[in-house]
């Protein structure tokens, strides 16, 4: 699945919603760069990889225990020069 994100006029925010007593320890979004020549980059380095030119961008979000996980993610095309900052939330309901 593919999903093209632009830059909103007004709060747009990627939601997942998990439920039970044993969620993932996080939740992996991709990217995948629209070319094999272009290389994506991605904060915070904490939640995603270095991937090298034509791999996908990995986040892997961590999930609590019990409550929400928020956070913004920074995509970037240096080859473009640009970034676009996409916000996340990750809810457990238990």
């Amino acid at each position: 699945m593919r999903m093209i994100f632009e830059r909103p006029a007004s709060g747009t925010e990627l939601v997942r919603s998990l439920a039970g007593p044993n969620p993932p320890a996080t939740v992996e979004i991709r990217f995948e760069p629209l070319s094999p020549t272009d290389r994506l980059t991605g904060l915070p380095t904490a939640w995603c990889n270095a991937p090298s030119i034509g791999q996908a961008l990995v986040y892997n979000v961590p999930v609590t225990q019990q409550g929400t996980t928020t956070g913004t993610l920074t995509v970037s095309s240096p080859a473009s020069g640009t970034a676009t900052n996409i916000p996340v939330r990750i809810k457990h309901d238990v």
